[in-house]
């Protein structure tokens, strides 16, 4: 089809897809909150540590083993059913096998950190590599296809059945294998509804010549991802074993409730952008103008919201999650503002890996996890609070190499990407600043549930109120980008 009859549709499949992806982003956020809630209320923080422990396991082996040929789905040229059904057995292997090394790791575990607990718990969680298999391939096809409102509905039906499994088992008190549980649970009703939508089941064929080209090819991708999730899965590994389960659960709760706010719209826009990228490098365009364009209303977004929780986190936590996890704070002042200088480069990953070019990510993985680790090693006698530091460590060689890395690979100069990120990151840290001022400065003995009921209606009057000031059209593009026109279409 020539370029111009099939750019109208490739518009549309995009004004379509954005609403429903960040529907889904925005609903698999407020059912982990809830999630979130009833287990912080329930579960003391040790259980906590022991369910993170449980859960961070199996994902490292889904990492290495599984996700890169399922991405490799999404990227591939040629999805004829002879590909997709070979691909789908070679996965299923690698699932079944996933489950069997985690098995073998939970009893490792159970003996490092001295909790038998972890056996069970581990092997238990070990099941979500298999039903990670059962749900790779027509999950592939889903987002290759952009069907992203049956997506978002599918999506949440199975984090509605993870939040009904787990807030049941919690008022059980069944503590950790609460979530475990409805963990697990959610991914089989997830490899459920995925396949009661499937025009068709895979036949029991296996073409060598079909799979293993994108098997190799998902594992040169997946390396990025392993990097990523070593980086995270470990630490917090690493992290709990230096200072204890009840500290790592401490920790996982703070990750929980900012990394999900993150992923509201880092995942939207990247399951939106890596298969639009994809498609426009096809066909020979050039992705800076429509990075950028993506990057700014994401930070417009994304920066008040992280920075603003910062700002009351404070006076919130003890109020809505219980008194227990204020100490949870710090850690969660650290990663808003992580996950506000991460906006600088969330795109980067996407953008490089649709050009072919995963080297400048797989780097920048890989010296994250020797910072990360390096820095768990070297803090190890300093407490909990001055581990937090692993999560700011890599942000001094990420963040400038993958600026760079997008200015050669896509065109896209550092000046531009700064300047673009420049007004919607100083204007929330002028608008977290002043609340914070406010709070300890001007109402300091003031009631915390008080502070709270002002300080956010006054935050969003300050970030709205700059952003009309020097600005507007800002707030005009981030409300476009929510209701779905195109970011990437230059």
């Amino acid at each position: 089809m020539p370029d111009e009859r099939r750019r109208p549709i490739f518009t549309q499949r995009l004004r379509s897809a954005l609403p429903w992806a960040f529907a889904e982003g925005v609903l698999s956020a407020c059912v982990t909150f809830l999630t979130t809630f009833v287990t912080a209320r329930l579960i003391p923080p040790e259980q906590f540590g022991l369910a993170t422990i449980a859960i961070a396991i199996p994902a490292l082996v889904q990492a290495a083993i599984m996700n890169g040929p399922i991405l490799a789905v999404v990227r591939s040229r040629n999805s004829h059913t002879s590909v997709t059904d070979s691909m789908f057995w070679a996965i299923l292997f690698l699932g079944i096998a996933g489950s069997a090394i985690c098995v073998a790791l939970a009893w490792l575990a159970a003996a490092i950190y001295d909790e038998p607990m972890l056996f069970g718990l581990i092997s238990l969680q070990g099941l979500t590599c298999l039903s990670a298999a059962l749900a790779g391939i027509p999950s592939a096809i889903l987002i290759r296809k952009m069907r992203t409102r049956l997506l978002a509905t599918l999506t949440g039906i199975a984090k509605l059945s993870t939040f009904a499994v787990t807030a049941i088992l919690a008022v059980a008190r069944l503590d950790a294998w609460a979530i475990v549980i409805g963990s697990v649970a959610g991914t089989f009703v997830w490899v459920l509804v995925l396949w009661a939508f499937q025009p068709r089941w895979p036949k029991v064929q296996y073409h060598a010549e079909d799979a293993w080209p994108s098997i190799r090819l998902g594992w040169l991708i997946g390396v990025e991802g392993l990097l990523g999730t070593l980086t995270v899965r470990s630490t917090l590994l690493i992290f709990g074993h230096f200072h204890g389960i009840a500290a790592l659960g401490q920790l996982n709760f703070a990750l929980r409730l900012v990394d999900e706010i993150g992923f509201v719209l880092s995942t939207t826009l990247s399951r939106t952008a890596f298969p639009l990228f994809s498609a426009i490098h096809r066909r020979g365009e050039i992705l800076a103008a429509g990075y950028l364009r993506a990057l700014e209303p994401l930070a417009a977004v994304l920066a008040p919201v992280l920075l603003g929780l910062a700002s009351v986190s404070h006076d919130l936590i003890p109020i809505v999650f219980g008194e227990k996890w204020r100490p949870a704070v710090p850690a969660i002042w650290v990663l808003c503002f992580v996950w506000t200088a991460r906006t600088s480069v969330m795109l980067a990953s996407s953008a490089m890996t649709a050009i072919g070019d995963q080297r400048p990510s797989i780097i920048a993985g890989a010296v994250t996890v020797i910072l990360s680790i390096g820095t768990l090693v070297l803090t190890a006698n300093f407490g909990p609070i001055v581990g937090l530091s692993v999560f700011v460590t890599p942000l001094i060689f990420v963040v400038p190499f993958y600026l760079r890395a997008c200015s050669i690979n896509l065109g896209t100069s550092i000046r531009s990407q700064l300047s673009t990120l420049a007004t919607p990151i100083l204007s929330a840290l002028a608008m977290a600043a002043t609340v914070a001022f406010a709070r300890l400065s001007i109402f300091p003995s003031i009631d915390a549930r008080a502070a709270i009921a002002i300080d956010v209606p006054a935050g969003v009057a300050i970030y709205a109120a700059i952003l009309l000031t020097i600005d507007r059209p800002l707030i005009l593009r981030a409300i476009s980008l929510i209701k779905g026109s195109p970011i990437v279409i230059r």
